[in-house]
């Protein structure tokens, strides 16, 4: 588990330019626009976009219709670092808005995870969130939370599987560097 300040330190990053990964870096952007969620991003090209995607949590499948958050999910076409423990094809940056009646803090976008997964919330900030959740001795499943937006209240947030038993790790500040220059693209289209 990191320190609160080093994911402190990634999370300032947000809003900086760094260096991107693997073939996105060297791809051409694209800009979406979601006129219904009122707000736009540019993503690496060499990305497909779900302008449906939703997640539904533990609560939502024991009966509460509140536990469900929607929003336009862009992930990777390509392995963002091959040969590492990082799960590319699960890996998302999701934009999401806040739904009538929520806070505008970045806790209020995370879903209810499994009580099977043993989850723990290292940060939770009013802009920035984080939970690690191991999913049986095969995944570790983390779910990054920033506030992009106060008005109207948007956030982004990062999907990252990464395999227990792999024998190599992924670059961590170079995989968090790409999607924080992706999220740090996210405006309110006015």
């Amino acid at each position: 588990m990191q320190s609160d300040a080093m994911f402190a330190r990634l999370l300032l990053a947000a809003f900086v330019t760094l260096g991107c990964a693997g073939a996105s870096a060297q791809t051409a952007w694209q800009t979406y626009t979601d006129a219904k969620r009122g707000f736009t991003i540019s993503y690496p090209a060499d990305w497909k976009v779900n302008p449906a995607f939703v997640d539904q949590g533990y609560a939502f499948h024991q009966g509460d219709p509140e536990d469900v958050r929607d929003g336009v999910a862009f992930t990777p076409t390509v392995a963002i670092a091959p040969g590492t423990n990082l799960q590319s094809d699960q890996l998302m940056l999701v934009v999401e808005v806040a739904r009538p009646g929520d806070l505008c803090q970045a806790a209020a976008f995370l879903v209810d995870p499994p009580p099977t997964y043993d989850t723990e919330m290292p940060v939770n900030k009013p802009d920035a969130a984080q939970t690690l959740a191991q999913a049986g001795d095969l995944y570790t499943i983390e779910h990054v939370v920033l506030i992009v937006s106060r008005t109207p209240c948007i956030a982004v947030q990062y999907y990252i599987v990464t395999a227990r038993n792999a024998p190599a790790r992924f670059n961590r500040e170079t995989v968090l560097g790409l999607l924080n220059h992706i999220a740090a693209t996210v405006k309110p289209a006015h």
